[in-house]
């Protein structure tokens, strides 16, 4: 259930509590992060050279462990709460990942049709493809998905929330999220709103799955199969690719993305806000239904 607000304080007095735990909250993670990180400098470096992937799960899991952590203690000592307050909890999370796995899928999929209809995508010889890979990097690359999840929809959310309202929160957010991939921006605002329309999209869909994991799932099918799966540029970075290539997008890049990748084009914000418009009428559908509920 989302957190209730708290309307019998003041708003300054509701921002200042707001405040004070988002900064705290970044405080513990990054003081229990930075151990983690500093001690295993070497160890990283000396993997990139041997094992590239090794490299790639070591930070993914260590910062989302760390993270998971942090949450727990602000939930556990600050707000007397659990890891279910910010969409941890187990309940319902096979069924909402594989609709995840399916919206993100039909989301990445509808946006390459209509690039194809349009004469930009074209497909490109596949050379050095591995499975082996191609696993490690969607497992690395998943638990970065859910580290960028719990970043958007965790604590944070959950804090605005119950002092300001779902709306605030979304809005809160969705700037924090553009502010995270801001490095790959390069100046353009095109791929700004694309996130932040993305991150709009994703706080819907947490809503109406009521925890994380529906959008892990849409999330890590959108991250996964640009990348790893098809060799594509991922929010302006050319890394989750790996040494094959599947398609070519060419363009105008109002529509394509440029340098960002295809998600910073006309073409995703067109989808995107279509995305998100179907999971916000699904979610007052949802509403008007449970109101309709008999009580027990």
């Amino acid at each position: 259930m989302p957190p209730a607000i708290a309307t019998n304080t003041s708003r300054p007095r509701r921002l200042w509590a707001a405040f004070w735990r988002i900064a705290l909250f970044f405080v513990v993670w990054g003081t229990l992060m930075a151990p983690f990180l500093v001690c295993a400098l070497d160890q990283i470096k000396a993997w990139e050279a041997a094992h590239s992937l090794w490299a790639k799960v070591y930070p993914d899991a260590t910062i989302l462990g760390v993270l998971v952590l942090a949450t727990w203690l602000m939930q556990r000592f600050v707000d007397r709460g659990d890891l279910r307050a910010v969409g941890l909890g187990l309940s319902h999370l096979p069924k909402n990942f594989l609709a995840g796995l399916a919206i993100g899928t039909l989301w990445l999929g509808g946006s390459l049709a209509l690039a194809w209809l349009a004469g930009w995508v074209a497909p490109h010889a596949v050379t050095g493809f591995s499975w082996h890979v191609l696993a490690g990097t969607g497992f690395s690359l998943l638990l970065n998905v859910i580290t960028q999840q719990l970043l958007l929809n965790g604590y944070i959310r959950h804090t605005v929330q119950a002092r300001f309202g779902f709306r605030a929160a979304l809005v809160v957010s969705g700037v924090l999220f553009s502010a995270y991939h801001a490095g790959g921006f390069h100046g353009a605002w095109l791929p700004a709103v694309n996130v932040l329309v993305a991150a709009i999209f994703f706080g819907l869909a947490h809503r109406l799955g009521g925890n994380l994991w529906l959008p892990v799932g849409i999330h890590f099918a959108w991250n996964f199969l640009l990348g790893p799966a098809l060799g594509l540029t991922v929010s302006g970075k050319t890394d989750l690719g790996n040494s094959w290539q599947v398609l070519t997008i060419t363009g105008p890049a109002l529509f394509t993305g440029g340098s960002f990748g295809f998600e910073g084009g006309l073409i995703v914000t067109l989808t995107t806000v279509l995305g998100a418009g179907l999971l916000a009428v699904r979610w007052r559908a949802q509403g008007r239904d449970r109101g309709m509920e008999t009580p027990a």
